[in-house]
């Protein structure tokens, strides 16, 4: 059971009407992760990367309960 997060009420939002198959597909991910990521489930580090850059934000932005240690080198990349 995951209750709908915050991170998966931006991510539903941010997706609009694009199918989650688009945005799996760009992402590289299959649609029901997208579906789980709206759900809650909170991503890999990499996959979060990846969401936010499609959607032109950081994971921060999103999952803003969910900092890990600081990547300096990613930090930075604008």
């Amino acid at each position: 059971y995951m209750q709908q997060s915050k991170a998966g009420r931006i991510l539903r939002e941010m997706r609009g009407g694009a199918s989650p198959e688009s945005v799996a597909v760009a992402v590289g991910i299959s649609a029901a992760s997208v579906y789980n990521y709206e759900a809650g489930q909170v991503p890999m580090r990499r996959i979060r990367y990846r969401l936010a850059a499609y959607f032109g934000k950081t994971p921060g932005d999103i999952w803003e309960n969910e900092k890990e240690e600081p990547n300096h080198e990613q930090e930075h990349q604008a």
